[in-house]
């Protein structure tokens, strides 16, 4: 009796009702420090939206290692910059996609928790952890204009709505979860283009290209280090911006088949005349993840049947094959979990982009 509260809370949050549209029933706090399989206590944020018995979700955002060699506006000779597709492909998942839940034993300050049992995997706090607090309602009904959803990921939280159900749940509600656009962030606005020609899969300036979309091998502060911030190579499942002059990003990715991949996604039927004159039989190609960007930007007004993309007759930037390409997919084998990546923003000028 003295230590029910110690012990498995189920239901402790009542009977669930959502009818209002939006509604956000978890809480959300970063892991500060990081944590080894084994551990029973961790380091969070806040504690203040957390108590005994809670039931919370744990799990590893970012932290991928890929292949990315470094660049900066004047090349370093000692480091090897990938020129084709390998660029940005994973090597290590690491600890990211690590997930579990645990149950609040005690608060033992205002940013840290004893868990009830010890965790069964590790994590680095580097790569983006999130601790969930996860509602523990009887039973769930979603009615109405009703759903749940999360806020948006913002570098460190959000993305994810979870929730735990003791006995009956009836969702009513289309949607009645809706986590839509909330996960990795898409490239940014970039409008300093004004370079023609630019080929480059990643770059520290947005001359050469446009953003790289999110990933979970992290976001633009992290492309920094390996020089990457810009253009259209692919880096895990974040899109390929489009490389210098006005070409499209390319396509962020989540799971599927994992082959065949080459950042060229799957032209759409109908148009084979046109495909082909970009490579030999390209109208039946396929890839999986992201899809690739656009052209860059042509001035003259061409058959597409007839020229081929990179013809001289299409004048500006010759409408070449230099959009983003799609992001890779993930690998969901070993059990662990991803949001999706943000797609590549487009190269602009002249005001008129958008992320």
């Amino acid at each position: 009796m003295f230590s029910a509260n110690a012990f498995s809370q189920m239901g402790k949050d009542g009977i669930g009702n959502i009818v209002v549209a939006n509604s956000i029933v978890n809480a959300y706090t970063p892991l500060t420090g990081s944590a080894a399989a084994g551990a029973t206590t961790i380091s969070v944020g806040s504690t203040s939206s957390y108590g005994v018995g809670d039931l919370i979700l744990i799990i590893q955002m970012q932290g991928t290692s890929v292949n990315c060699g470094k660049d900066t506006l004047f090349p370093d000779p000692n480091s090897s910059i990938p020129t084709n597709t390998t660029y940005g492909a994973i090597t290590n998942y690491n600890t990211c996609g690590n997930y579990e839940y645990a149950q609040i034993n005690s608060v033992l300050s205002l940013t840290s928790f004893s868990l009830e049992c010890a965790l069964l995997k590790s994590y680095n706090f580097l790569g983006k952890v999130q601790v969930i607090r996860v509602p523990r309602y009887i039973s769930l009904t979603v009615s109405g204009a009703g759903f749940i959803t999360s806020p948006n990921w913002d570098g460190t939280t959000g993305g994810i709505a979870v929730v735990e159900v003791q006995n009956n749940a009836v969702l009513s509600s289309v949607p009645s979860f809706s986590v839509t656009g909330k996960g990795f962030r898409g490239g940014g606005f970039e409008n300093l283009s004004t370079v023609g020609g630019a080929n480059k899969f990643g770059h520290v300036s947005g001359v050469e290209g446009a953003y790289k979309g999110e990933s979970i091998a992290g976001d633009t502060n992290r492309y920094k280090i390996y020089s990457g911030v810009f253009c259209r190579g692919a880096i895990a499942n974040g899109g390929g911006g489009g490389t210098a002059h006005n070409a499209g990003g390319g396509g962020g990715s989540n799971g599927g088949s994992l082959a065949p991949y080459d950042g060229y996604g799957n032209p759409v039927a109908g148009f084979n005349a046109a495909w082909n004159l970009e490579s030999p039989l390209f109208s039946a190609h396929v890839s999986s993840g992201g899809g690739r960007g656009g052209y860059s930007f042509s001035s003259n007004n061409q058959n597409p049947n007839l020229t081929a993309p990179g013809s001289g007759t299409w004048g500006g930037d010759a409408r070449r094959v230099m959009g983003g390409f799609g992001g890779r997919p993930l690998d969901y084998s070993t059990g662990k979990i991803f949001m999706g990546g943000g797609g590549g923003s487009g190269d602009s000028n002249d005001g008129y982009g958008t992320g």
